[in-house]
């Protein structure tokens, strides 16, 4: 009888880890359905098991922001330091928690810092971030970013699969700095800023005149 106990003990111990592993596998699966969006403002709030699946590398391989300002006109608040704050919050976790498996960011209205601080703050800034820990990356996104032309050298250098970058509003990357990436990565497309910086306003610009 005591034998019996023990067995029985360990095979429910046993079929304890099992269901534990597969409720896990099947709320991953479910999560995965939800946009970013559905799983940042609900299912992470649930609780502290549901916010840990959350953080899985296979739910973080795609950050995707820009779907929700397609479905909506440009506003103010999207210029303010509390939303710019806001989407670099977003970045820097997704960043996180995908592992380096990340392989498409589409982001808008973010500010060097959010990736600056993946990079552990090498003064590269962004770009480095990017290149660092995103090898695999296919698609990016930088509208309106502070993104100069050194930092455009360093995401091509980092990101060698790199087909597709949008550098709508993107002021201070030059021409020639966009012919030197597309000479680097041959299958690049460029999305090219509609506006341009001259060089005496930059140099005033980093001065702070």
């Amino acid at each position: 009888m005591e034998g019996y106990n023990q067995d029985n003990t360990a095979d429910s111990g046993e079929l304890a880890r099992d269901w534990a592993g597969l409720i896990s596998e099947c709320l991953r699966n479910i999560l995965s359905r939800l946009s970013l969006e559905d799983r940042w403002l609900g299912a992470m709030l649930v609780c502290k098991a549901w916010l840990q699946e959350c953080k899985d590398p296979t739910l973080n391989s795609v950050l995707d922001l820009e779907t929700n300002f397609d479905s909506v006109t440009e506003l103010p608040r999207f210029w303010t330091p509390e939303f710019e704050s806001r989407i670099d919050n977003v970045i820097i976790s997704v960043v996180g928690w995908s592992n380096g498996s990340l392989s498409e960011i589409r982001v808008r209205h973010c500010s060097d810092r959010s990736l600056s601080l993946v990079a552990r703050r090498d003064g590269n800034l962004e770009a480095a971030a990017i290149g660092n820990s995103m090898p695999h990356l296919l698609q990016l996104e930088l509208q309106f970013s502070k993104l100069m032309g050194v930092g455009l050298d360093l995401i091509c250098e980092g990101c060698l699969d790199l087909e597709y970058i949008d550098l709508s509003g993107c002021r201070s990357v030059s021409r020639r700095a966009i012919e030197n990436a597309k000479s680097k990565l041959k299958k690049l497309e460029i999305k090219k800023p509609n506006i341009y910086i001259t060089r005496s306003v930059l140099r005033w610009e980093r001065h702070d005149y």
